[in-house]
């Protein structure tokens, strides 16, 4: 039987959203593998922990605004706790504390952009680009989720194709099947997010025109936001 292996999931925190479905999916799905998966957060929101159906940990980190040295002290002992077989850390927030884990000697590092960071949409931050790219140094694998962020990791930030993958985020369409719906039931849309330029609203309501300009089906569908 092989050696169950420990994954701890490094993130801002574990409140409703986009990327923490992404780990509440990836471990729900990951039952017939031997894998333990650990949850650390730096601020104490941690209510998507609730939807996760295997077994699993969660910590704090309690990390006070701004910098703070204690709380890579803190992740450090942790680390050398829970003794993981690899960190995976998602967006801008966590990047820093691969160096961390290089002194906890984890064996396998990875990171995960899921955007660029609101404060930074474009990208475009000199230092916050400077410390990605020494801080990839200490990264094993790189995980973007579009092309424009591949495209950007391998531009801008200069980062080896070798060293990057592009892992879109799948929905299973099974989830939200409707076996019993009408074969002529109006089509109805929902999409749920902050209302945020970078989130793309107008797009949405610019498609949606578009097909109820130009397909019947769609005369009778609704767009809800």
């Amino acid at each position: 039987m092989a050696k169950t292996k420990t994954v701890v999931h490094l993130v801002y925190s574990f409140d409703c959203g986009g990327l923490e479905k992404v780990i509440v999916n990836l471990a729900n799905h990951s039952a017939d593998y031997p894998v333990k998966h650990v949850i650390v957060t730096l601020t104490p929101q941690q209510s998507m922990f609730e939807q996760i159906r295997v077994p699993a940990e969660i910590y704090c980190l309690n990390k006070p605004p701004g910098n703070d040295l204690g709380t890579h002290q803190r992740l450090y002992k942790l680390l050398k706790q829970l003794k993981p077989h690899a960190l995976h850390t998602y967006n801008f927030g966590t990047i820093e504390y691969h160096f961390t884990a290089w002194l906890a000697k984890v064996p396998v590092r990875v990171h995960c952009d899921h955007g660029r960071g609101g404060d930074d949409p474009k990208g475009e931050n000199r230092k916050n680009n400077m410390l990605r790219r020494f801080l990839a140094r200490f990264i094993h694998h790189y995980v973007v989720v579009s092309y424009d962020l591949y495209d950007w990791v391998t531009g801008a930030l200069g980062l080896s194709k070798d060293k990057v993958s592009l892992i879109f985020n799948g929905v299973s369409l099974d989830e939200f099947a409707c076996p019993d719906r009408a074969e002529h039931q109006p089509y109805r849309f929902c999409t749920i997010g902050r209302a945020d330029k970078v989130k793309n609203q107008r797009l949405m309501i610019d498609a949606f025109v578009k097909a109820w300009d130009t397909t019947p089906a769609f005369r009778d569908a609704q767009l809800d936001i």
